[in-house]
């Protein structure tokens, strides 16, 4: 069984919604990708990629501060969200 679930990030400073690049990922490895993007996509040298990059061996999109994730349920998921360097 799968949820659909919103998730918003916003900038604390002025409370609005902020890009920032982002993985739910499965206990096993698995992507799961905003909806209706792919869970795979090219990765190689000068492929366009879309919104999405490969980064240390993992899949990432980016979001303009929010999207819908279809994600399963039962699962234990993590999620990892970065933006610049200002905001560490």
């Amino acid at each position: 069984m799968t949820l659909l679930i919103h998730v918003r990030v916003t900038d604390a400073a002025t409370g609005r919604p902020t890009a920032v690049r982002i993985r739910i990922g499965g206990p096993n490895g698995e992507y799961y990708p905003p909806l209706g993007r792919p869970t795979e996509f090219p990765v190689g040298r000068n492929e366009d990629v879309g919104g999405h990059v490969y980064l240390h061996q993992k899949r990432y999109a980016y979001i303009d501060g929010g999207a819908e994730f279809p994600l399963p349920t039962g699962v234990p998921l993590g999620v990892e969200i970065a933006k610049g360097p200002a905001y560490v």
